[in-house]
């Protein structure tokens, strides 16, 4: 029983790949759903549009630490959780390029990978105190304005930690 719910399960996530693909074309551009933000991601220029609540950002975007290998690095991510009987079926969106980085199905505590199982995730941190702290708490961020902030003030103090670590 417990296989055919697995059988199930990815026959719903290649359902899910397949609607977003179909409703988001595969031209030029695509988009990714944060929640209830849409950004779309260009793929000729690199631009990003769209803009995302403060509301998404503290509930689905995580500052995910990888460990691959010897190596340690930081990502912007995007979680989606949905949940089909028993199981979820999880996605971890690297948010600068929209891409799908790790995807898998837990039931019962046990995960099958369908991407990105040679990546472990050491911690999630919430964006929530960085906004705090910086005093950049806003309704409605341009996704653009959001990622120089990530970049400019979160990402550089978390390479630092990660450098007085290592020492």
């Amino acid at each position: 029983m417990k296989n055919n719910n697995i059988k199930n399960l990815k026959v719903v996530g290649a359902s899910l790949c397949l609607g977003a693909v179909l409703l988001t074309g595969c031209g030029d551009s695509y988009k990714v759903n944060y929640g209830l933000s849409s950004i779309t991601y260009h793929k000729d220029s690199e631009e990003i549009d769209g803009t995302i609540s403060y509301e998404n950002l503290v509930s689905l975007a995580k500052i995910c630490s990888f460990q691959q290998e010897d190596e340690k690095f930081y990502r912007l991510c995007g979680v989606s959780n949905s949940r089909y009987a028993q199981s979820y079926f999880i996605q971890y969106y690297d948010m600068k390029t929209g891409t799908c980085i790790i995807e898998y199905i837990d039931e019962y505590g046990e995960k099958v990978y369908t991407r990105g199982e040679d990546l472990e995730i050491v911690e999630e941190i919430n964006l929530d105190s960085y906004l705090l702290k910086e005093n950049f708490i806003k309704k409605e961020y341009t996704f653009d304005e959001f990622l120089h902030f990530y970049e400019e003030k979160i990402l550089p103090t978390l390479e630092e930690e990660n450098k007085e670590l290592v020492k």
